[in-house]
Parts: C-alpha cells; structure tokens; sequence
C-alpha cells in the first residue's frame, strides 16, 4: 500500500490564536500515544496570515490512517479545536508521489 497524507486548513479568530496552537500541540502529543504508527503530523500558522493555518499528516499506509482520531485523547482534542474555528476546516487525502523522507 502506498503512503496516504492528510492536508487541513482552518482559521480562528486572533483572541484563539493561542488556544488553537496549544491544541494542536496536544494532538501531536495524542497522536504520539494513540497513533504510533503515524509517520509525521506538522501543524503551521501562516506568517502572512495569524490565525491562519495548516497542518500535516503522513501515514504509511490506510490501515495507519484509519486509526486516526479514535482515540480518546484525539478525539476530545479535535473537538476542541473544531470548537474554536471562525468556519468549518478544508481538509484533503493525499496520495504522496515526490518527495523528501516519504517512507519507500
């Protein structure tokens, strides 16, 4: 099976801006725990844009990408962060072709 990668963009209003970088770090964290198969989970904030921002996911496989976001931490962590969101997030599956440090 070929990697799988996730892209999600989203936006909050400035007073959140520190709130939603805490939770995003909890969910690298939860991931971490409840996802070890995950490869990579990046999250970034537009330096043009505060309150803007994206993050990435990288799983080997879709069997990896399916345990995403059923744990408990994940999951309560998620929803904290869709909570403070100025409209729903974009988000996008991803099948990897180039790149640097894609798993082979």
């Amino acid at each position: 099976m070929p990697p799988l990668a996730v892209m999600f963009t989203f936006s909050v209003p400035p007073e959140k801006i520190d709130d939603a970088i805490a939770i995003l770090a909890e969910i690298s964290a939860a991931m971490t725990i409840e996802e070890p198969a995950a490869l990579m989970h990046v999250s970034h904030q537009r330096a043009d844009k505060p309150g803007s921002f994206a993050f990435y996911e990288l799983y080997p496989d879709e069997a990896a990408f399916k345990v995403h976001g059923r744990g408990p931490i994940m999951k309560a962590a998620g929803s904290r962060l869709n909570a403070l969101m100025e409209q729903p997030g974009k988000g996008f599956i991803l099948n990897p072709v180039a790149g640097v440090g894609l798993p082979t």
